[in-house]
């Protein structure tokens, strides 16, 4: 899990970033879900959550949940009646408040908000936590099999890697598979192919950072074409600079054609987004909105102060590149995306504020998961809290995508070979694209995978689940 701990006020007004927003992630929601409209907010029935903070127990707790969905939730007037005294367990009350009438996709209007620990929290927004330093999935046939593998990680020094099948387990529990502590190991069976004979494996869990862009490469097409890909799996701390790197070498190497694989980001900071954005655009884009943030009618002053322009510099500096560094410009026409439906929130805004500009994005893979929201983090005792506060839309007023974006040309993901490789499923359908300008006939798709949207009823995808679009805190 991943989150940021600073400066948990979130005064979203105070940033002036093209995107700098943070510590809380983004969900999905159809065309009959704006908040803001010209009703007078009624008065409230709840204290002011302030009061309430901080006192750790059920009740009081209780107490805090009721008044801070009250002031901040998107659709607080839609809340439904809940009697709290039948909850002990604060995160179910929190969930039970939720609103999951259907939307005009008939959907559950919320999907997304939830309540986790500080300490998982603490890691939504950095990339670093403890594991093994893979993604699991099941294929078609229920096999666990392995879709990424982090360099360095317990997992890659085993000898696993992409595409690989995990047999057995011999100590199979939940905390084993998804521990909370250094210490958890697992002991299983691996193999390399279905016909590979399985070798046995112990994990020992340790503290990970995921690489957020790990892959920056060129790539040819059968037609002689060249293309710059980018393997980019999440929008945490750290990311801005490395796609600033990835991009002054594509613009140094003449760059005019992008492969952007997304197919495993599911979002988080949105200011990551927006920097990413203008860098493949051209400086004609300065100053278009990549993301305008709609709040709930009580909060008219947020909505009207968090409109965020494509910038032409670093607003939020990471490590490596201060604020007012000038940033590297593609000035493409065209962007292909690689996707899944666990492209979500924070990446699909990236999509979205690209076409809002005009760059025309050509999806190759699954529908995306569908979350135009997002929220601000708020800790209370030892749980971090994620509520839906806003809808973000794009420079043409465009943000009802709760079904998700469709994808150019389907395809699935392509378990057999490594990210990068030209014959790799969704990266060949891109490049066939890039050549013919239509989409590669059916035959000549490769066999793949078909990545669930990530649920709770998919332990193997439950770390993707909570990652969105995130608005960064800053101090009071």
């Amino acid at each position: 899990m991943r989150a940021s701990q600073r400066g948990m006020a979130c005064r979203l007004f105070s940033l002036v970033l093209a995107v700098g927003l943070s510590a809380c992630g983004g969900g999905g929601g159809g065309g009959n879900s704006t908040a803001t409209g010209n009703a007078t907010p009624p008065t409230s029935a709840f204290p002011a959550s302030s009061t309430l903070a901080n006192v750790c127990t059920v009740e009081g707790e209780k107490k805090f949940i009721r008044s801070y969905l009250d002031e901040k939730y998107l659709w607080y007037r839609e809340i439904p009646t809940v009697d709290a005294s039948l909850y002990t367990d604060v995160v179910k009350y929190f969930k039970a408040l939720l609103v999951t009438t259907p939307d005009a996709n008939n959907l559950p209007k919320d999907q997304f908000s939830f309540a986790i620990p500080i300490a998982d929290a603490n890691s939504l927004s950095t990339g670093v936590n403890v594991g093994y330093g893979w993604d699991l999935v099941y294929d078609e046939l229920r096999r666990i099999r392995v879709t990424k593998v982090e360099v360095g990680s317990p997992a890659a020094q085993a000898g696993i890697a992409r595409g690989g099948y995990i047999a057995s387990v011999t100590n199979y529990n939940v905390q084993s598979f998804f521990p909370n502590t250094a210490g958890a190991w697992i002991e299983l069976r691996y193999a390399e192919t279905p016909s590979s004979a399985p070798r046995t494996i112990r994990l020992d869990a340790r503290t990970v950072a995921e690489d957020p862009v790990p892959l920056n490469s060129t790539v040819t097409s059968p037609g002689g074409k060249r293309a710059a890909y980018v393997t980019f799996n999440a929008h945490s701390e750290g990311a801005q600079d490395k796609l600033i790197t990835a991009v002054q070498s594509m613009r140094a190497a003449g760059t005019t054609e992008l492969m952007l694989d997304m197919r495993y980001n599911s979002g988080g900071y949105l200011y990551i987004a927006g920097t990413l954005a203008a860098m493949l655009s051209g400086p004609q884009a300065n100053g278009q909105v990549f993301e305008a943030l709609k709040f709930n009618d009580k909060r008219t002053a947020d909505s009207a102060n968090s409109v965020y322009r494509i910038p032409s510099s670093v607003e939020y500096a990471e490590k490596t590149y201060p604020a007012g560094y000038m940033l590297p410009r593609l000035n493409l026409k065209r962007v292909y995306v690689l996707s899944s439906a666990q492209t979500c929130s924070a990446s699909e805004s990236v999509i979205n504020g690209l076409r809002g500009i005009d760059v025309e994005v050509v999806l190759i893979g699954q529908s995306t998961c569908g979350k135009p929201y997002g929220f601000t983090r708020k800790n209370n005792c030892a749980l971090s809290y994620y509520p839906i506060e806003f809808q973000g839309t794009n420079n043409k007023g465009f943000g009802d995508y709760s079904a998700g974006f469709a994808p150019t040309c389907p395809g699935n993901d392509d378990l057999d070979h490594a990210l990068g490789q030209s014959k790799e499923g969704l990266l060949s359908s891109a490049l066939y694209h890039l050549d013919h300008g239509s989409c590669a006939p059916v035959s000549a798709q490769k066999r793949a995978l078909s990545i669930s949207n990530p649920s709770e009823s998919n332990p193997m995808s439950i770390e993707r689940l909570q990652r969105g679009r995130l608005l960064r805190p800053v101090s009071p």
